[in-house]
């Protein structure tokens, strides 16, 4: 597929040559393949990133990139900016809404035009807020602790059997549920506090809650409590767990990316950046013990980031980096 003479749908990463700003739409599973892929594409000076970029993007774009990272722009942002689901696959989706603010970093500091301007321009409906540092991206509180807590929440005593009906997943979140995404959430604002300590620069990563209401706003009509945001925003309404069906009814899958894509780039990076700062986190490891068993992964082995999974994940581990200063460059 062409626009005026240029590709815009191919497989070939030769299309990214001599582009201004490359942006990467796709599962953080990828991310570093295909960085791989564009690197010998890359101009010097241009300006690559992700939506979202939460999950060590830098990190392994780091890897994959090598020597060009010096001459690249690295940006992403703490989210995607729509909630959508697919309706006809690679023709038609549902926007169920829009993110009326969305921060993102970069990790050499430019000026904000051109990228906040062109990404404003992109994705009509969400204005793109400068942040401080690239670690607010990787420490924001979003899909990382929200898709395995709400699983933990509601499958964690779960007996095997086949419910009748797939459960609501966002408007379904309990007290207990939404005390594990408050104890996570505390736990990562503890853990962005003692590496702007340690690092001496200034970070700004908010509480779960008070992400959602920046996101969505006004639109969300009980703001009281986490579990009335999930339970009341049009954002959420009517989306269930991820299930799947046999003749007796429906299980969940635990093989879904909101585990096997949102431990390893996700939940289990934020753990590993923990443990460089020497913050407990009780919360995160039992709902991350739990769901690395469920999905048939391993990243935390007797309270280390050394499961065998951490090898093909943002964990900063898996870099071999002791410190957290090794995470700014």
């Amino acid at each position: 597929m062409t626009y005026m003479g240029f590709p815009v749908v191919s497989a070939d990463p030769s299309i990214t040559k001599d582009s201004d700003i490359v942006v990467i739409l796709a599962p953080a599973l990828a991310h570093e393949s295909i960085c791989r892929e564009i690197k010998p594409f890359l101009t010097k000076g241009a300006i690559i990133g992700t939506l979202p970029a939460h999950g060590g993007f830098d990190l392994v774009a780091r890897r994959a990139l090598e020597d060009k990272i010096d001459e690249v722009i690295m940006f992403g942002t703490v989210g995607i900016p729509w909630t959508t689901r697919i309706i006809e696959y690679g023709k038609k989706v549902e926007v169920y809404s829009a993110k009326a603010n969305l921060r993102m970093s970069f990790h050499r500091r430019v000026p904000e035009v051109p990228a906040l301007t062109l990404l404003s321009a992109m994705f009509i409906g969400t204005t793109f807020q400068m942040g401080n540092n690239y670690l607010d991206c990787t420490l924001w509180p979003v899909n990382n602790v929200i898709h395995p807590g709400i699983l933990y929440g509601r499958w964690k005593d779960w007996d095997g059997i086949p419910v009748a009906e797939k459960p609501l997943f966002y408007n379904g979140v309990d007290d207990f549920t939404a005390s594990k995404l408050e104890g996570m959430s505390d736990e990562i604002q503890q853990t962005a506090k003692a590496a702007q300590k340690e690092l001496g620069v200034e970070l700004a990563v908010p509480s779960l809650k008070e992400f959602l209401e920046n996101s969505y706003g006004d639109l969300i009509p009980d703001r009281t409590s986490l579990k009335t945001i999930f339970r009341t925003s049009p954002a959420y309404q009517g989306l269930t767990h991820p299930m799947t069906q046999n003749e007796n009814g429906f299980s969940p899958d635990f093989k879904n990316r909101y585990l096997t894509e949102d431990l390893p780039h996700g939940l289990a990076v934020v753990r590993g950046i923990a443990a460089l700062v020497d913050v407990p986190t009780p919360c995160i490891d039992e709902v991350l013990t739990w769901s690395q068993k469920a999905c048939g992964q391993s990243y935390l082995v007797d309270g280390k980031m050394t499961g065998n999974d951490i090898s093909h994940s943002g964990v900063p581990q898996r870099f071999g980096f002791k410190d957290i200063s090794e995470l700014i460059f």
